[in-house]
This record gives structure tokens, sequence and C-alpha cells, in this order.
């Protein structure tokens, strides 16, 4: 039952994985685009620095399997180099003239489309969706196998206290089960009795005396044995209840 929640849990995070299935570039006279197709749902973040003649684009929670390199026909861009980072996947502008970028999604944050231009309208962007919606998606996947996890162990314990009276409500009774017994006057008897699996000799009649344990297998003529190597104690303890 665990692996199996860990199982669940494993899936759930493989499904919501993003990889770039394909890139287009777009020159034109005085802007470069460039598209990505994500194979699920982008919700991480773009962010962007300039190192020299280098524009470098870290779009992160996202992964491509190989480098690239794109060579537009543009006099803003000389060319487009997409490298695999861990957890990340970053694109390195060289510029011919300094620009700047915007960036927005569509089709449901499956793609993501870069602008490169003179003077465009922002530098630094967080996109995605929602971060609360994710977040939310994991708490709810969180409780629900919590959830799992505590009816498994619930389960668990009921199987292993069934006979237990602090779970299920009921109560052991002790039974005790007279094997034989023997009467010595019109008021004693001797009885052998048997209780939690262990068999003991009583004296019963006026007051109770225990005598001795015997061996739970005695019975019959046996019994009589069990009184005489008793006796010199049963006949001790009468006296002394006679004087």
């Amino acid at each position: 039952m665990l692996r199996f929640l860990l199982l669940l849990f494993a899936c759930f995070c493989v499904a919501n994985a993003v990889n770039i299935k394909e890139i287009k570039t777009t020159a034109t006279g005085d802007k470069v685009e460039i598209a990505l197709l994500f194979d699920a749902q982008f919700t991480g973040k773009v962010t962007n620095q300039r190192d020299g003649d280098l524009l470098l684009i870290l779009i992160q929670e996202a992964a491509i399997d190989a480098p690239r390199i794109f060579t537009p026909k543009s006099d803003l861009i000389a060319a487009i180099r997409v490298t695999p980072k861990e957890g990340a996947t970053q694109i390195a502008i060289t510029q011919k003239t300094r620009l700047d970028s915007s960036v927005e999604t569509s089709g449901g944050n499956l793609e993501l489309r870069l602008s490169f231009a003179k003077g465009a309208a922002s530098a630094t962007t967080a996109i995605g969706a929602s971060r609360m919606d994710m977040t939310e998606s994991y708490i709810y996947m969180f409780l629900f196998i919590s959830l799992l996890l505590l009816l498994w162990l619930l389960v668990k314990i009921v199987k292993s206290r069934q006979n237990s009276s602090w779970l299920m409500g009921k109560n052991k009774i002790d039974t005790i089960q007279i094997i034989q017994q023997k009467p010595i006057d019109a008021k004693n008897k001797i009885v052998q009795i048997s209780l939690r699996g262990v068999s003991y000799l009583l004296l019963i009649g006026n007051s109770s005396f225990y005598i001795d344990r015997v061996d739970e297998n005695s019975s019959g003529g046996a019994f009589s044995e069990i009184l005489k190597a008793n006796e010199s104690k049963l006949n001790e303890y009468m006296a002394k209840k006679r004087s």
C-alpha cells in the first residue's frame, strides 16, 4: 500500500513536468520572435540578464532534450542558442544591437512567445499559470495521499487488535472451569479448577483455602493421588479450623 502511494505521488509529479517539444523563430524588419511549444501547461518563470552582446533568457521549470542553434535573417540578432540547464532551459541571444524583450503565453500556457525589438515593453517577466493553482494542486494531492495512508494504518491496527477490548469494545472474560471435586464432610469439599491454563486445588466450604497448583492433565484416578500428596497440608488446615 505504501509503495502504491509513493508511486501515485511520483506519477503526479511527472505529470506536471514540462518539456519543450518545438521551437520556432520568426524575423521581421524590426522584431524577432521565438515561439516555444510545450507538452504540458507551463507554470515556470522567465527571466533575463545581459552579458555584453549576449541577452540570456532563463526559462525555469522547462526542459529541452538537446542544444539547438538558430541563425535568423535579421539585422537585430546574429544567433540564438538554446541550451538545457538543470531544471531550466537557457536561450542566449547574440545581439547586433541592444534589444529589449517581452514575454507572453497563449494556448492555455502551452505556448510561450519571446519578442525582441528595440525598446520592447519589458525586460524581466514572471510568467505562468497561476502558481497558487499549482500549489493548491500539490496540497490536495498531499492531503489525498495522507488520507489513504491514514486509512491503511487504521485497517492495520484494527486487524492486529481484533480481540482487544481497547479498540473493539470486547471484554475478555476469564472463565473458571471445574475439572473435578470430592466432598470431605458435609460442609467442605476439595475442588480442582482450571483458570487461564493453570490448574489449582482448592478447599471450599465454610472458608476457602488454596492448597496447591496441580498438573492440568490430572483426572480420574490421579485425583486421589493429588489429594494424598496434599493430605498433610489439608489435615493441618482442618485441625486449625476445628480448634
